[in-house]
């Protein structure tokens, strides 16, 4: 049964910036015995047709060659023997001339590729003694750890099958019994691989004896014992990934009867993978956001490759998973190199990846590190998860780096040779890489290494803020450098709150002086179970909307999706906008939110609110904190430790203010953790404003961040009709509109700028400016900005940033005649630059920006 809600997404969506040439292509299953034809055309009726590819088998293809740059239209369309269906609508992209390169051979060639001889994976017969000579390099970090584990397994028993049994493990007991079960499947599993990786290496054969003979009782085990794929999944598919990683390494030391032996364990455990009604691997290509299932389909390609000459179904396991693989690498991003489950699930997620990875370049088969995904991969972890911050959104998201994270990134240091990956390596040498709990493979660990100052450095001109596209998150840095810089998570995400992802949608995390002041509140405390349901997921445990007195966003719903529609970076000022409408699932008719960041230490959030039906209503705006928050007169202050945030909320004005000490919602009633020792941390306080019952109204709050020991900044506020000015300094303005519906020109009498705007908001600071949501900018009654539909735009004197997400737009900026433009990549944007996602041309006095629906940074020279 597929699952519509689940089922493959149309890739690449309308109006996409491909930054992979060729991109992905895939679509929704249509059924089986379905074929497909794909076109990929000039234009948008579909009649100039460029590439093309006919009667597929797979609703996902890879093109086996690379694009020109340019704007395509593609379809698709289902057929079977008798008919053939109707194309698609066309979805546009925008395939740029800097995307990177990844043609994808037909899965014959691949599969021919596949070296013969043993060993397959992370080296092989060619290069076997360089590899021994580099893990055996005084420089290496990890033989000296893989020693030491293996020599001390030497000293153990082997664990049994019995121990490893968690069948009856209840709710109740899951932390003793089932633990314990996981706990011992580990060790066993450890035993096998790790010591056969370190007979690899040195050649010592009495610990590849050691291994071997741990890797006969291993497969002794039933595959549909208590390690069975219907119980336990990760114990499962651990044992045949594990088993077929030690055969492929000890290859030379069994005999016949022992390959036959272990072959035959893991061809059953893999069919039963390939099989089974859970977390099937087959239906993968149906519904691909299956976490646990999508794991799998690595696994089975990593034991396919291991075992290609030696079990005759690895190559029907192979030409199944490899195509789907490369294809849709991660369901949950899809170029931006982003974890839409979060940060905490990106660790563990992304080791899985590099083991497939490595596995498939040492094997000589294709390196997937060229994928677009993998070559932006490092910008998660540096700007949502840097030295200094916790973590961001998702399950277990107030956690700080780990060795995962270092595991997860020293094998993209080695195969992406770029200075960030190692200056990130290099913040964190506090951590050793070793895999993680759960799978402490040495594929994520084997290259690490400490890099030198001239190699680890962030380039100078780095962006401070982030904006990954295909998860719909964004990150607001007053210094990405700094450990105790001031730091803003935004999130309005097309994953809803499925899976390891909340009921969030925009909503804000602010961490400073490496402490977490506006946080995700609520811990994980086992999957689905009652404090993770009745608190932790719900709306009101994040910073964000809810409405009807606490009602929010629906939890385990990827329909409850989110959408980021501005985004504007800058060294003094930065935006985020989201439109949460559709997260609330008819219930509001408006749910946008802007966050202003004026840096490095003043944030403004403008809330625009309706209700979906013509009953008036309440909203609430949420805001948690792990210690004490504290509400006067004066406003809102929350301290933690070093650092401080002081909130005041300017509009409306009549609204009432709750506090809580307990994991609550409006109605006060209290939720405790039980698991994981979750009942022994602090409990976590929050704070509520609601508003007057109304069909439509603004929020606005000024947020402030400083030291503890510090006092508030001081910032001057007017409230006129109409809207809000805040006066930072003598040189920065902000103003605010609050009108709900945005059309109506401000204008402020009392300024000598006379600054008037249509839109959301505006800031002017001396020669910087910013245009938020809105069609027109005007000084003294001369328009620096004016368009034709709602942009944001921000520039000065050297750079101009424009959002344009929702739609295309004509936009004119009042910009100097001899002014020179340039995009990040150094490329002029002129009047025959489209290919870049925009054009520059004069028109009068201004210069005519016609802009493709996506953020543009560009670089002014004169």
């Amino acid at each position: 049964m597929i699952n519509e809600k689940l089922e493959m997404p149309f890739r690449p969506s309308n109006n996409y910036c491909s930054q992979q040439n060729p991109p992905d292509f895939s679509w929704p299953y249509a059924g089986d015995g379905m074929l497909y034809d794909i076109i990929v055309c000039r234009d948008k009726n579909l009649k100039e047709i460029e590439y093309k590819k006919d009667n597929l088998c797979t609703n996902f293809y890879n093109f086996p060659y690379v694009f020109k740059p340019g704007i395509y239209y593609w379809s698709v369309r289902c057929k079977t023997d008798e008919r053939c269906g109707d194309w698609e609508k066309s979805r546009r992209f925008l395939l740029s001339p800097d995307a990177f390169p990844f043609p994808v051979p037909d899965i014959e060639t691949l599969m021919s590729r596949v070296n013969a001889k043993h060993p397959h994976i992370y080296t092989n017969a060619q290069e076997i003694k360089e590899f021994r000579k580099e893990m055996l390099s005084k420089s290496n970090r990890y033989f000296p750890v893989l020693e030491r584990i293996v020599m001390d397994f030497m000293t153990r028993e082997f664990p049994t099958e019995e121990s490893c049994d968690a069948l009856h493990a209840t709710p109740e007991t899951m932390y003793g019994l089932f633990a314990n079960a996981a706990a011992n499947t580990k060790l066993a599993c450890n035993m096998v691989m790790l010591s056969a990786f370190y007979y690899l290496i040195t050649e010592d054969e009495v610990v590849g004896r050691f291994a071997v003979e741990n890797l006969m009782k291993l497969s002794a085990w039933a595959p549909d014992g208590v390690t069975n794929y219907s119980i336990n999944d990760q114990a499962h598919r651990r044992i045949a990934l594990n088993s077929a990683l030690a055969y492929d390494w000890l290859y030379n030391l069994l005999n016949e009867t022992q390959r036959k032996n272990v072959l035959e364990m893991i061809r059953a455990r893999t069919q039963i993978m390939f099989k089974s009604e859970h977390y099937n691997v087959s239906m993968i290509a149906k519904n691909p956001f299956n976490s646990h299932g999508w794991t799998a389909i690595g696994y089975v390609c990593q034991i396919a490759l291991a075992l290609y000459n030696d079990l005759e179904e690895a190559q029907t396991w192979l030409k199944y998973t490899l195509p789907l693989y490369i294809n849709r690498m991660h369901p949950w991003s899809n170029e931006d190199g982003g974890w839409s489950q979060g940060t905490y699930y990106w660790a563990p997620s992304a080791i899985s990846a590099k083991k497939i990875c490595e596995a498939l370049r040492s094997s000589g088969v294709i390196d997937l590190y060229k994928k677009a995904w993998q070559q932006n991969e490092f910008k998660f972890p540096l700007y949502f998860h840097p030295e200094g911050s916790i973590g961001a959104f998702g399950d277990n998201s107030y956690l700080y780096p780990s060795s995962k994270d270092v595991s997860a990134i020293t094998t993209l240091a080695k195969r992406i040779d770029i200075p960030e990956l190692k200056w990130l390596r290099q913040q964190w040498n506090y951590l050793t890489a070793y895999g993680h709990t759960d799978d402490p493979d040495p594929s994520t660990c084997i290259y690490d290494k400490e890099y030198p100052d001239k190699e680890a450095y962030l380039p100078e001109e780095i962006p401070q803020d982030i904006y990954m596209k295909d998860i719909g998150w964004i990150a607001m840095h007053s210094d990405i450098s700094d450990p105790q810089r001031i730091s803003l998570f935004f999130k309005s995400s097309e994953y809803g709150s499925f899976n390891h992802s909340h009921a969030d949608q925009n909503s804000f995390i602010i961490q400073a002086y490496g402490q977490p002041l506006a946080i995700d509140s609520g811990y994980y405390d086992c999957y689905g179970f009652p404090f993770d349901v009745e608190y932790t997921r719900q709306t009101h445990a994040h910073n964000a909307i809810t409405h009807s007195n606490g009602k929010g966003q629906p939890i385990f719903d990827i329909m409850a999706k989110g959408r980021i529609m501005d985004f504007l970076p800058g060294k003094s000022f930065a935006l985020s906008g989201g439109d949460a409408t559709a997260s609330y699932k008819g219930a509001l008719g408006k749910a946008i939110r802007h966050i202003i960041f004026i840096k490095p230490d003043m944030f403004i959030i403008i809330d625009d609110l309706e209700t979906g039906q013509s009953d008036k209503t309440t909203f609430e705006f949420w805001l948690n904190a792990q210690k004490d928050i504290r509400i006067s007169d004066e406003g809102i202050e929350i301290i933690k430790d070093t650092a401080a945030l002081d909130m005041e909320v300017d509009y409306p004005e009549n609204i009432k203010v709750f506090k809580s000490d307990d994991f609550c919602g409006t109605d006060q009633i209290p939720h405790y953790p039980i698991y994981e020792g979750h009942e022994r941390w602090p409990v976590q306080k929050r704070m509520w404003i609601q508003t007057e019952e109304t069909d439509r109204t603004k929020i606005i709050t000024a947020l402030k961040v400083r030291p503890s020991n510090q006092a508030s900044k001081q910032i001057d506020v007017k409230k006129n009709n109409g809207h809000i000015t805040y006066t930072v300094d003598s040189k920065t303005t902000i103003y605010v509109n609050t009108n709900t519906d945005n059309t109506t020109g401000i204008c402020n009498d009392n300024d000598i700028r006379n600054v008037s705007y249509t839109g959301t908001a505006a800031i002017v600071s001396n020669d910087s400016f910013m245009l938020v949501n809105g069609t027109e900018l005007c000084i003294n009654s001369i328009a620096l900005i004016r368009s034709d539909k709602p942009v944001s735009v921000s520039f000065d004197k050297n750079e101009l940033s424009i959002s344009s997400i929702k739609e295309d737009s004509v936009i004119d900026i009042l910009l100097h005649d001899d002014m020179v433009i340039t995009n990040e990549k150094g490329r002029e944007v002129n009047e025959n630059s489209m290919l870049l996602g925009l054009t520059a041309v004069k028109n009068g006095e201004y210069t005519r920006f016609s802009v493709y629906n996506g953020t543009y940074t560009l670089n002014l020279s004169r």
